[in-house]
């Protein structure tokens, strides 16, 4: 057991979240004046500084070890106070914080709420997270879960596989017919953001060049919207194309330009009733969507292609 108390736990879990000592103080309805001196008598207990006293506050490495431990703390006083009948009028709900990608979040991963048990009273609070770093509120504290493209379970936490996202790289017709005439290259490319690796992978595994130009287009929506409307190519998700490669409105960029992206879900390695429920109603939710495998880059071979047409 951490020689620390509650008290300071809950300061420090009040500093991080209201951003400031003020803000802190008002939320925790004492003075500034003694949320600073629980925050000093903390960092002398652990020897380390927690908090920057940045705008906003921000936890240090050590910080988050203890913000984490607070929240989880404060998650297992709310289940022992339900399970003691603390909350017989029913009012009572728990927030749990979640980190998932834009392209989850608006493809499936809300269908966990058909999954929930109607009595559970769970509240979602969703981060919305580039996949690539969705484990990185998992590290700080501040959501209790994530859907990560990562198998490495983050400290404290534990990680399963909800299978895999089958994408293909798709464009308007008229974009396919100049990468069979001209070469990929020649074909200007989408990208979500400059941390969007499926892309530019791809090109590298065919050993093409850069394409002469590329956009961004930052959310999902916009993403989609630019490659329906001819601006380049992008590998979108094959269940959200299924119409528009059926009947010829995209097409794959080059035949077999397909890659499988693994989702896991990582959540806090507590004996917690709402994270087992919660997790569960996430599992039945991927059961629907995702496919059972591993991730997989095309080989030039598969493509059938040879750069530097």
């Amino acid at each position: 057991m951490l020689p620390v108390t509650i008290e300071q736990l809950d300061t420090l879990d009040a500093v991080i979240r209201e951003g400031s000592f003020e803000r802190a103080a008002r939320a925790l309805r004492i003075t500034p004046s003694a949320v600073s001196q629980r925050m000093k008598a903390l960092e002398e207990t652990v020897g380390r500084i927690v908090v920057r006293r940045s705008t906003p506050t921000a936890v240090t490495d050590a910080g988050a070890t203890l913000l984490r431990y607070a929240r989880q703390v404060r998650l297992l006083g709310e289940e022992a106070r339900r399970e003691l009948g603390g909350d017989e009028d029913g009012t009572g709900w728990t927030e749990v914080p979640i980190a998932v990608s834009a392209e989850s979040l608006e493809l499936w991963f809300l269908d966990l709420v058909d999954h929930l048990p109607a009595d559970s009273r769970i509240a979602l609070r969703l981060f919305r997270v580039d996949e690539h770093h969705t484990t990185e509120p998992l590290r700080d504290g501040s959501v209790f879960a994530a859907i990560t493209v990562s198998p490495e379970a983050v400290q404290g936490c534990s990680v399963e596989s909800l299978g895999v996202m089958p994408y293909v790289a798709v464009a308007t017709p008229e974009l396919v017919a100049l990468a069979a005439d001209e070469g990929i290259e020649r074909v200007p490319v989408i990208d979500f953001d400059d941390a969007d690796p499926l892309q530019r992978r791809f090109l590298k595994q065919l050993g093409a060049r850069n394409p002469v130009t590329g956009y961004v287009l930052p959310t999902t929506a916009a993403f989609a919207s630019g490659i329906r409307r001819g601006l380049g190519w992008g590998f979108m998700p094959a269940t959200a194309v299924a119409e528009e490669l059926a009947d010829g409105r995209l097409a794959p960029i080059l035949p077999g330009a397909s890659v499988t992206v693994p989702l896991y879900l990582q959540r806090w390695n507590i004996a917690s009733t709402v994270l087992d429920t919660v997790s569960e109603a996430v599992r039945r939710a991927a059961a629907a969507h995702l496919v059972t495998g591993s991730a997989h880059v095309p080989r030039p071979e598969d493509a059938g292609f040879a750069a530097g047409h």
